[in-house]
């Protein structure tokens, strides 16, 4: 059996190649509208055109490549039970009958023909969620400690996950370790509020909590100016507020060792879903099934910021005015991490770390000077970038934008919104202050 895949743009999934107007009756759905559409930063991506056309899509693969899906099984679907298809779904295959994790065992004794880079171990991510959740949707191992994940509740997407679809989905969550302690000790208070914190930043709004004493971890939870009593997480990044991290995580955020933006998880952090079949109870309500379809897990490696975010966007994903270029950088081969686009060299980052502008654009700022551009956040400045080619326009945006500011910093943006062609240089505003300056 090989194990190379031929299909050169896998990245289209077998949802783009659907049928959009029924037959014989003409009537027309738009299923694009699910991933094509114009994100929220720090999601810069719009390809929202992508809905009307197939532009998107190489000509190399106009062909739905996915030949497994034009295979009509009905006849064999019919020959099968119904009591056969309960029996089968209702038998887990990620707990044995031990209840241990039947992969975790299975990749302590790596298989030969799993070891592809022949060093006897597997590096990837070893299953160990036990789906033993408690009220407040914590797993909990088989001696009731935390194994760190946390059942998610996530808005509703319209995917194969779907009941409609013939299965459905769950998530769990899990953040790094320094999240979950306190003095390095694991405080079970500590992950909710961190837990509360990052909600707060992601629905960019406040989080009602339960009682806590401010004191305690020394943060301004509420953000009423006081260590108090505080029974919410107040949303203030966007106005520049001093949201924080609480336990190690706080340490870690003061040495710069990880990161607090709006919509965006610290490095390390886990995310898991699964995909089970159905199974219908007694009563008739429609319910996951013991069997996993599939395991999918990620886990976020670095930090992007905004800046960093919007230009890879820019990049990677043209507007309409250029919809061929999409299919070509995807089936192109890989450029080397040295070389840099003309956007990207222009604005000061490229495909790997961010450069430091020269010396001179620093003007003579020493405690800048020398420092790495991802750093610069730290040090209670706020630095606003206003780089292109001489041939290129200005972004719409470069850093994130704050709500409300001074008049300096409005007509920064303003000059970053007509899109004057400038050089490379850099405009201090020392009086705004990053987030946690």
């Amino acid at each position: 059996m090989s194990l190379r895949l031929n299909n050169k743009a896998a990245y289209i999934p077998p949802q783009c190649y659907v049928d959009t107007q029924d037959v014989p009756n003409g009537r027309v759905h738009n299923t694009c509208y699910t991933c094509h559409a114009q994100g929220r930063g720090p999601d810069f991506v719009n390809n929202s055109n992508r809905q009307k056309n197939y532009s998107f899509i190489p000509e190399q693969v106009k062909d739905n490549p996915w030949t497994n899906l034009l295979t009509n099984r009905l006849q064999k679907a019919d020959a099968i039970r119904n009591s056969e298809i309960q029996d089968y779904v209702r038998q887990s295959n990620y707990f044995d009958d031990q209840d241990k994790i039947v992969l975790a065992d299975k990749l302590a004794d790596l298989p030969a023909e799993w070891d592809f880079d022949k060093d006897g171990a597997w590096d990837g991510y070893v299953p160990d969620c036990n789906f033993r959740f408690d009220p407040e949707g914590f797993d909990r191992a088989a001696n009731d400690q935390y194994t760190g994940w946390r059942a998610l509740a996530y808005y509703p997407f319209p995917t194969v996950h779907w009941p409609a679809n013939g299965a459905m989905g769950d998530v769990m969550i899990r953040l790094p370790e320094a999240f979950r302690t306190k003095g390095g000790a694991f405080d079970a208070e500590v992950y909710r509020l961190n837990f509360a914190i990052l909600e707060a930043l992601h629905k960019r709004e406040d989080v009602m909590i339960r009682s806590v004493d401010e004191g305690a971890y020394g943060v301004d939870l509420d953000g009423d100016g006081a260590l108090g009593t505080a029974t919410r997480v107040a949303y203030t990044w966007a106005q520049g507020g001093g949201m924080s991290y609480v336990g190690d995580a706080k340490a870690l955020l003061e040495q710069g060792q990880t990161q607090l933006a709006a919509g965006l998880f610290p490095v390390g952090t886990e995310l898991m879903c699964t995909v089970r079949y159905l199974d219908v109870a007694p009563d008739g309500s429609i319910l996951m099934a013991d069997r996993f379809k599939e395991v999918r897990y990620m886990k976020k490696a670095r930090w992007l910021s905004y800046t960093e975010l919007e230009a890879i966007a820019d990049d990677r994903f043209p507007g309409p005015e250029h919809p061929e270029r999409l299919g070509e950088r995807a089936l192109r081969k890989p450029r080397s991490r040295n070389r840099q686009s003309g956007r990207m060299a222009a604005s000061g980052l490229h495909r790997g770390r961010p450069r430091r502008p020269s010396a001179p654009d620093l003007r003579g700022d020493r405690e800048l000077r020398g420092l790495p551009w991802r750093r610069w956040r730290d040090h209670g400045q706020r630095v606003l970038l206003l780089a292109k080619a001489r041939h290129r326009r200005l972004p719409r945006r470069l850093v994130p934008p704050l709500s409300e500011g001074p008049k300096r910093h409005q007509r920064a943006q303003s000059h970053v919104r007509r899109g004057r062609r400038a050089p490379l240089r850099i405009l201090f505003l020392p009086h705004v202050r990053w987030r946690g300056g």
